[in-house]
């Protein structure tokens, strides 16, 4: 399974920790986060997600958006979504697909649509919904961090393996990773193995909380989190680095890895 990390903006080298990126809309503006995500889109070893940012509470304007992944020559573009909620989501992606359609030939970017809803039964139908409604456009499904709660944490994983069974052929991302359950992308591999990645910012949130990711600790993404430079806690942000990546079972990586590229 493959980890993109979301560095704050003053640590964007570690995005070359792995091959597997997920790029903010709302932050290409500035200019050492576009000249990164130029340089990843540009080499062919590294995969590209373009997000929809909604994670962060940006909407984006849809032609723009896709605009912005063909520029770019991002791999993957998320269709818009709103937050947990079922109906939202699917009038947000056919209003998307529309669109899309349009651009499609000049485009050549997959499409990932995300699986929201207030719990697995209504983000599966969400999934299911919209893969039959748009069965060529669909590459992947996006299934959000939102459904990881104290009270059911493995609801995504639940909600991956209905996918899984019914349309085999899609690929599963899981969007985000919770504090609630932090070392829910080990269970991932080992239960659902067909799970393509993860993304997340939670090794630089545990090293800003002067924390390791594996000590137990519920630690949240903080506030002004994209200015932080956590200068005094580097070798923290690259152990929780590794170990996520060790969590995703590739352990050669975590080994040879390393921010001083």
């Amino acid at each position: 399974m493959q980890l993109a990390l979301i560095p704050p903006t003053p640590l964007l080298r570690y995005t070359r920790m792995t091959h597997y990126q997920l790029m903010l809309p709302q932050y290409v503006q500035d200019i050492e986060y576009s000249s990164m995500y130029n340089n990843l889109c540009s080499n062919r070893s590294q995969y590209v997600i373009l997000d929809n940012g909604a994670n962060e509470g940006h909407n984006v304007t849809i032609t723009p958006y896709i605009t912005m992944a063909v520029r770019f020559g991002a791999d993957e573009i998320v269709a818009p979504d709103a937050i947990g909620n079922q109906e939202g989501t699917i009038w947000l992606t056919r209003k998307f697909m529309k669109l899309y359609k349009v651009h499609r030939q000049k485009a050549r970017v997959k499409v990932g649509i995300v699986a929201a809803g207030r719990d697995y039964k209504e983000s599966a139908y969400t999934a299911q919904q919209l893969i039959e409604e748009f069965p060529t456009e669909v590459k992947t499904v996006f299934i959000p961090r939102s459904l990881v709660t104290q009270v059911h944490p493995t609801s995504r994983i639940e909600v991956a393996k209905l996918i899984h069974d019914q349309y085999p052929d899609a690929q599963i991302h899981m969007l985000g990773s919770s504090h609630y359950w932090i070392r829910e992308i080990a269970t991932i591999r080992e239960e659902c193995p067909y799970v393509r990645g993860l993304d997340t910012s939670a090794p630089f949130n545990y090293a800003y909380a002067g924390r390791r990711i594996d000590d137990g600790s519920l630690v949240q993404r903080p506030p002004n989190y994209f200015n932080l430079r956590m200068a005094n806690r580097l070798d923290l942000v690259e152990y929780n680095i590794k170990r996520m990546i060790q969590w995703a079972g590739d352990d050669e990586r975590a080994k040879t890895s390393s921010s001083k590229v």
